[in-house]
């Protein structure tokens, strides 16, 4: 399933990080999100097919940012498949 990428926001520890470790043993690759910058990079380190995306996805200017439109994620612009996860506690 190399072909096949998933976003994760809350990324950097818990439910996030476990559901990333998922994905990643059937072969997916993960952009890694999370706006604790230190706990997303340890995380991230050892992991291989992952991308760590830096961002706070409450923060709508941040999300924007991430963005080219505010329909299509530029992670997402030349993957066949997408699978966004995000146990991220946004209220």
């Amino acid at each position: 399933m190399s072909d096949k990428t998933a976003i994760v926001t809350g990324a950097a520890r818990g439910i996030g990080l476990a559901t990333t470790k998922l994905f990643l043993a059937e072969g997916r690759r993960v952009a890694m999100v999370d706006r604790d910058s230190d706990a997303l990079i340890e995380a991230a380190r050892d992991l291989e097919n992952t991308l760590p995306l830096i961002y706070d996805i409450s923060d709508p200017d941040q999300v924007a940012a991430s963005m080219p439109s505010s329909t299509t994620p530029v992670l997402l612009t030349s993957v066949r498949s997408r699978i966004p996860i995000t146990p991220a506690g946004v209220p």
